[in-house]
């Protein structure tokens, strides 16, 4: 049960990164402003995060809590790297507990998330 579960995890992760690369690379193409993006765009931006967020949340509870596995380099670099993802998924999956304080702080309910596009990677700007 917990290979079956670090599968779907990885998996998950994977496909909603590919998402969220293709919705970053449309608003990219279309501009920032917006124009040519229907509020669909928006959306998938912030699911495929949360999603990839939530996947990696899972995959590290599971590496922590399976029997009999051994924490070599990898899995140890692996939850070093990723120790954060679990503070940000509690905020909205817990968002009920804390919407009063996001609201006083004007901080977007979901997030917010950003990316840099470079072009062409044989020049050295951006």
């Amino acid at each position: 049960m917990f290979l079956d579960g670090i599968r779907y995890s990885i998996e998950i992760a994977d496909l909603a990164y590919g998402r969220l690369y293709a919705w970053a690379a449309q608003v990219t193409k279309t501009g920032e402003d917006g124009k040519g993006n229907d509020r669909t765009v928006y959306r998938g931006v912030i699911g495929d995060a949360w999603a990839m967020i939530d996947a990696v949340h899972r995959l590290r509870r599971l590496l922590d809590n399976m029997p009999r596995l051994k924490r070599g380099l990898a899995i140890k670099g692996f939850l070093a790297v990723t120790k954060d993802v679990s503070t940000i998924r509690h905020r909205v999956q817990h968002l009920d507990e804390q919407i009063r304080t996001l609201a006083q702080k004007q901080l977007p309910t979901w997030g917010s998330v950003s990316w840099f596009y470079w072009p062409d990677t044989s020049k050295p700007r951006g």
